[in-house]
């Protein structure tokens, strides 16, 4: 997302999708250490409060699902030899057999309209981050897709990556993967999926495996869902229970700001994190087994993924709702 420059280990190929994959995601900035991330859903269900804006929607119970992240777009220069290419694919499903409505919106990492640009099926028009009120008959799918030639995010972040909600007057599937191709040849390098997870948590814990030696860590991306500034602390547990370390979830890494603001979206590698706190290690091959656990106090609006890699490998890790 915003602040981070990956560098894989495993490879030529695997060295350039890292960095460039960890410059899309998280915006190189601060830090440098690797980072890949991919792209999430979360699902709330209710009637859209403690959710950034609205959409034009109507009628029944509203089922609200949150995209934390979307990546589109490509790089060039910064790699040299390789141009890539990301994709963001959402497949909404309507299982029922009687028609739903949907509508969207997609914001940038700070909250405000994306102007990521998104295509849907049917020819219905996604402009301004908004998608508008558009009917899936029953049994059908409906997709909204990136256009990975539409932006070069070598230093304009905001055009490429974003996040989003979809709302529907009833039950919908929301899957999603993202795409990494080479954008001349088009082949395949990553394609991967994150399940659904809720999006009003406040509470939750993710656990953690890291060795040094291989890279091997655990990366998590969260959205304030809410309309107000909410404090989230991160603490670092040992197999044991210990607290290692505790940091709070800010936007920009910044520890003098005080929270994760409303419709702001982070993503951080956990030794990035607790960087700095004496909890890290810095060599070894050894493995260490952690756990965190994240706490927002009365504050239910936040969606969370973790996710582990090592070297080229990026896999989905779980996610456990406390409150």
């Amino acid at each position: 997302m915003n602040y981070n420059k990956g560098i894989w280990k495993s490879g030529v190929l695997a060295v350039a999708v890292t960095v460039v994959f960890a410059i899309f995601i998280f915006r190189a900035a601060d830090w440098t250490k690797g980072l890949n991330s991919e792209f999430v859903v979360y699902g709330q269900t209710g009637g859209g409060g403690g959710s950034i804006g609205g959409t034009g929607t109507s009628g029944g119970t509203l089922v609200t699902k949150v995209l934390p992240q979307i990546a589109v777009g490509s790089f060039g220069p910064d790699v040299p030899g390789s141009d890539l290419q990301y994709n963001t694919v959402i497949q909404i499903t309507n299982t029922n057999s009687t028609p739903v409505v949907v509508s969207g919106n997609f914001y940038t990492q700070g909250g405000t309209a994306s102007p990521v640009a998104l295509t849907a099926t049917g020819g219905v028009n996604i402009s301004g981050g908004v998608l508008p009120s558009t009917t899936i008959n029953g049994n059908t799918v409906f997709v909204v897709t990136g256009d990975p030639a539409s932006a070069r995010c070598t230093t304009e972040y905001s055009r490429c990556i974003a996040w989003g909600k979809i709302v529907s007057n009833g039950s919908v599937t929301v899957s999603a993967f993202f795409e990494i191709r080479d954008s001349a040849t088009k082949v395949l390098y990553s394609r991967v999926g994150v399940p659904a997870s809720p999006a009003n948590m406040s509470s939750f814990v993710i656990p953690r495996v890291r060795e040094v030696s291989t890279g091997l860590d655990v990366a998590f991306a969260i959205v304030n869902t809410g309309t107000t500034a909410a404090p989230l602390t991160a603490s670092l547990k040992d197999a044991s229970g210990n607290t290692l370390a505790s940091k709070v979830i800010t936007r920009t890494g910044n520890p003098a700001e005080p929270a994760l603001g409303p419709g702001q979206q982070t993503a951080l590698f956990a030794r990035e994190l607790f960087f700095g706190s004496g909890a890290e290690p810095v060599s070894g091959a050894f493995r260490n087994y952690q756990y965190i656990v994240f706490e927002g106090g009365s504050s239910a609006q936040f969606a969370a993924i973790g996710l582990a890699f090592e070297g080229a490998t990026q896999t989905s890790f779980p996610v456990d709702q406390l409150r």
